[in-house]
Order: C-alpha cells, then sequence, then structure tokens
C-alpha cells in the first residue's frame, strides 16, 4: 500500500508544474464542492489534498474562517500553492493524510477529489472524526468507480487487465462508511460527459493531473501502436472520445 502512494506523490510532485493548465474537470468539481456547504462561516478549517490551491480559492472567496490550514503530500503542490496565498491566517503543512497527526481540531475539514486514493478509507475517516470538534464537519467530493469507464473497457479488451479507478469505492460503500462515522450525511451524485479530438489529448490530461497509472504491468511500455489500436476500439465501441467522470459529494456531520 505505501508503494502505491509512493507512487501517486510521485506522480503529483513531477507533474506539479502543468497541473493548472489541464485540470479543467477539477474545478467543476471544486464549484460542486464549495456550492454544497452551505454554512458560510468556521473558525478552523483543514484543507486536506490542497494541491496547488484550485478548491481552496474557491474557499477563501465564499467561506469566513479565523484559521486556516493548507496540506498535501507532495512538496511541488505545496511550494506553488505557497505563492499564491499570503494570508496570516493560513498555514501550510506537507503531511500524509493517511497518518497525520495535530493537535488541532477543527470545525470543517474539506477535500476536493483526493479520497479516492485512500485505501480503507472507513478506517481513515473514523480517525479523522477525531479531529473534529463538536458539531464539525468533513466534506468531500470523491471520484466513484464508473469514473472513466469506457477508457476501462478498451483497456479491459485490449491489455487484459483495468484501471485504478476502477477500483474506487461505489455509491452505496461509501454512503455507508458515512452513515458509520457521522450523526448526520449528506450525499450527492454528478455525471460529467467530457469530450476529446482523440485519445492522446484525453491521456496526456490524465497524466498532468496526476494519474500514476493505467494499471498496466510496470515492465510493460505502452507504445504509439497500442494508442492507435486503443483509439480505434474507442471509436468502434462508443463513436467519440467521450469520457464519464462520476463524481460524489458527501458531508457528515459529528454532534
Amino acid at each position: 500500500m505505501k508503494l502505491i502512494y509512493k507512487k501517486i506523490q510521485k506522480s503529483f510532485d513531477k507533474n506539479a508544474n502543468k497541473y493548472d493548465d489541464y485540470c479543467e474537470i477539477q474545478k467543476i468539481v471544486a464549484d460542486l464542492l464549495i456550492k454544497n456547504i452551505s454554512q458560510k462561516q468556521f473558525n478552523d478549517i483543514l484543507e486536506i489534498g490542497t494541491g496547488t490551491g484550485l478548491f481552496t480559492e474557491k474557499l477563501i472567496d465564499k467561506i469566513i474562517f479565523e484559521k486556516l490550514i493548507l496540506s498535501d503530500f507532495s512538496k511541488k503542490m505545496m511550494l506553488l500553492s505557497k505563492t499564491k496565498f499570503l494570508n496570516k491566517n493560513i498555514d501550510f503543512l506537507c503531511m500524509d493524510a493517511l497518518n497525520f497527526s495535530l493537535k488541532k481540531t477543527f470545525d470543517l475539514i474539506v477535500s476536493n477529489a483526493s479520497y479516492q486514493w485512500i485505501n480503507n478509507l472507513e478506517k481513515h475517516i473514523k480517525r479523522q472524526t477525531q479531529f473534529l470538534n463538536k458539531n464539525g464537519m468533513l466534506a468531500i467530493t470523491y471520484f466513484g468507480n464508473q469514473t472513466f469507464f469506457e477508457l476501462n473497457s478498451i483497456i479491459n479488451k485490449y491489455f487484459k487487465t483495468s484501471i485504478p479507478a476502477s477500483k474506487f469505492l461505489e455509491k452505496e460503500k461509501l454512503k455507508q462508511i458515512f452513515k458509520n462515522n457521522f450523526s448526520e450525511y449528506f450525499f450527492s451524485e454528478y455525471k460529467i460527459i467530457k469530450k476529446y479530438s482523440n485519445l492522446m489529448d484525453f491521456l496526456r490530461t490524465i497524466k498532468n493531473t496526476g494519474e500514476y497509472g493505467f494499471g498496466i504491468k510496470k515492465n510493460k511500455m505502452i507504445t504509439k501502436n497500442d494508442i492507435l489500436k486503443l483509439e480505434k476500439l474507442y471509436f468502434k465501441r462508443y463513436k467519440k472520445i467521450k469520457v464519464t467522470y462520476n463524481i460524489y459529494v458527501l458531508k457528515g456531520k459529528k454532534y
């Protein structure tokens, strides 16, 4: 498990400088998250998986707070976010969301499009409730297991394997996790369809927004010929390069 997170961390570090140029979907998802946080004032906020500060900009614009801690396990992402937010009420921490230990507790813990990378999600959400104050809230967006299902189907046909997104949790499991750990929870589901002119453009977007691989064996190189064949399969099955993003917004409140 540690090896997987190291791969993800390495991928985000490697592509940090390109991230903002390719994160169109993440921006839309960040809008969904901020719109679903109806409370507009908190004392202490922790953001997990800050990245380059995409969601942070929206949070600062819409939410009143006394103290905000921004965190990410990618040092390069954190360095980029530090250049954007010069506020005495904002602190920065380069830390692992799985094992962090803080002496503070929070009124809001929030994360945009990062929790799908966490294995054993219930264990870690249960632990994070310890860092919430009474009436505190955890609010996240999560890419569901139908994200990139078109790509998964052709990868499965061509390489006889599946992509990491196919292993993300389905909605009933996520609902149960929040039901088990919060006095009150909220769930909503969204679907975004995006079209690309060719498969390479889509794969380039995945790469530059931190995806660490397509589930292909480490010693297997994907050639240009492979991509052409995959694209042909894609057009044959779906008539175009269309991509589904399966998005969940979840909020849990601790009483």
